[in-house]
C-alpha cells in the first residue's frame, strides 16, 4: 500500500490502514505527515487572526520550527512510552509500526488551513467554529489513536484507552507534585526570610 493510499485508507478505512502497518512501515510518509499537518495548523492561526506581514512571517518561521521540534519530541517520547504501557499489557507489537502510525494520526490536522479559508469571511463566529472544529480534530486523532493501538498490540478499546490515558495522568499528577513541592519550598524560604527581620516574631 502506497503512501497516497494509507492516507485515503486512513480516512476512510483506519484499521485497514493500521494493518498494513504491520508489514510495511512508511516512516518517511509519517514524517510528511507531521510537517503538513504542522504548517497548516500554523497557517490557520495565522489566517484566522489576521496578524500583520511581519508577525505572520515570524510566526510561520519560528513558530514554525520550535512547534514542529516540540511535536515531533512528543511523537518519539510518546511513542516509546504507550510501548512500554502496551507491552506491560500484554500487548505485542512493534514500536516502528506504532511510531508510523501515530504519525499518521496527525492527518486530520491538515484539514486546519482549509477549513480556516472556508470560514475566513464569516466575522467574529469563525472564531467559535474553528474552536468547535479543534475540538473534532481532536477527538478523531484520539479515536485514531486508539485503533493504533488496538490494532498493533491487538488488545481491547478498553486496555487501548488505558495504554493511551495512562501516561497522561501520570504527567498531570507528575506535575501537580512538582508545583506542590514548589509552592512548599517557597513557603517554607518566605517563613525563614521572616523570621531574620527584627519586627517578625521567632
Amino acid at each position: 500500500m502506497s503512501g497516497l493510499e494509507t492516507t485515503y485508507y486512513i480516512f476512510a478505512k483506519p484499521e485497514m490502514a493500521i494493518k498494513a502497518f504491520q508489514e510495511r512501515q512508511p516512516i518517511g510518509f509519517a514524517f510528511l505527515i507531521v510537517l503538513l499537518a504542522t504548517i497548516s495548523t500554523n497557517v490557520a492561526g495565522v489566517l484566522l487572526t489576521s496578524m500583520n506581514l511581519n508577525t505572520a512571517k515570524l510566526i510561520l518561521s519560528f513558530g514554525l520550527f520550535s512547534r514542529l521540534i516540540f511535536i515531533i519530541g512528543i511523537w518519539i517520547i510518546g511513542t516509546a512510552i504507550i510501548h512500554l504501557f502496551a507491552e506491560w499489557l500484554d500487548g505485542e507489537g512493534k514500536v516502528t509500526t506504532l511510531f508510523t502510525a501515530l504519525g499518521f494520526c496527525f492527518l486530520p490536522a491538515i484539514l486546519a488551513t482549509p477549513f480556516v479559508l472556508l470560514i475566513q469571511n464569516l466575522g467574529s463566529i469563525k472564531l467559535l467554529l474553528y474552536l468547535l472544529f479543534n475540538l473534532i480534530i481532536l477527538f478523531w486523532i484520539v479515536k485514531l489513536q486508539i485503533i493504533s493501538v488496538k490494532e498493533i498490540y491487538q488488545v481491547s478499546s478498553f486496555r487501548a484507552v488505558m495504554v493511551l490515558s495512562t501516561p497522561a495522568i501520570l504527567g498531570v499528577i507528575g506535575i501537580i507534585s512538582l508545583l506542590v513541592i514548589a509552592f512548599l519550598m517557597a513557603f517554607s524560604f518566605t517563613s525563614s526570610l521572616f523570621q531574620t527581620f527584627p519586627f517578625f516574631p521567632s
